[in-house]
């Protein structure tokens, strides 16, 4: 979108690209992806005109933005339902948006990796990937990084919270496996800053 196009200027073109996309064809894809594109654009030029503490809505949390963003799909004629069934793709989208658009630290502050989707899902498919060689023994020389990477896709799903849930004598044993995590998370580490 041009630099000094207005917010009703985006909500028209957002609603008039929300009504192309409820109307166009499943199997014309690639108007579909075009549509899906131009409303992401719409969606993510929006943020701009959303203040949160002085700065622009970028992570699109806000209730104004939200509640703008619903009315701008009720115009369009969706339901609930429709709307919920597109959003994905469109967030699919503006995150392309968001780091194409915004510097790395504002994409880091907004609590965002700064890889897009495509990036993470590859990095993920290698942590899994390494998981599994590591599982099935991976031989005597396993790759560090891979064998790194796995370790930390296997603590992502863990919380503070999961673990104060834990019984007594649970805590314990999880309390002496991190401590032993930790030394030699500590000892590697150190292994390569010693370089």
């Amino acid at each position: 979108m041009p630099a000094d196009t207005t917010r009703d200027q985006l909500a028209k073109s957002l609603v008039r690209a929300l009504k192309a996309l409820r109307n166009v064809r499943p199997e014309d894809k690639a108007k579909r992806t075009e549509l899906f594109r131009h409303v992401a654009d719409c969606t993510f030029s929006l943020r701009e005109f959303f203040l949160v503490d002085g700065e622009p809505d970028w992570s699109g949390r806000s209730w104004a933005y939200r509640e703008f963003l619903r009315e701008r799909y009720t115009e369009a004629g969706y339901s609930r339902e429709e709307s919920q069934a597109v959003q994905p793709t469109i967030r699919y989208h503006v995150s392309v948006l968001v780091r194409q658009r915004l510097e790395p630290e504002q994409v880091r502050n907004l609590g965002l990796r700064t890889e897009d989707v495509l990036g993470r899902q590859k990095e993920q498919r290698e942590a899994r990937k390494a998981l599994l060689d590591v599982a099935r023994g991976g031989g005597a020389n396993p790759d560090p990084g891979r064998t790194v990477a796995a370790a930390n896709l296997m603590l992502q799903p863990l919380d503070a919270g999961t673990i104060r849930s834990l019984s007594e004598e649970e805590r314990g044993q999880v309390r002496t496996l991190l401590a032993r995590l930790a030394r030699q998370v500590a000892e590697l580490s150190a292994a390569a800053d010693a370089g």
